[in-house]
């Protein structure tokens, strides 16, 4: 199962995916899921195969790493 989700503006996915690879997680940044070259404001999340704990903990990493001076 996935998820999309529409980041706030002004953070860019793709910014945000190499902030959370340093933290252990992944997701798929929106810009590859767009044929016309959008989606910088969009990411995919999987979660069809974690225990729910590990779902909230990679929720949680990008979560934090958004409060970083990304933008």
């Amino acid at each position: 199962m996935f998820l999309r989700a529409t980041l706030p503006d002004g953070i860019s996915s793709p910014d945000l995916f190499e902030l959370s690879i340093q933290n252990k997680v992944a997701f798929v940044p929106g810009t590859p899921l767009y044929t016309d070259g959008a989606g910088s404001g969009s990411l995919r999340l999987n979660y069809s195969n974690a225990a729910p704990d590990l779902i909230i903990e990679g929720i949680r990493r990008p979560g934090e790493a958004m409060k970083s001076p990304i933008r």
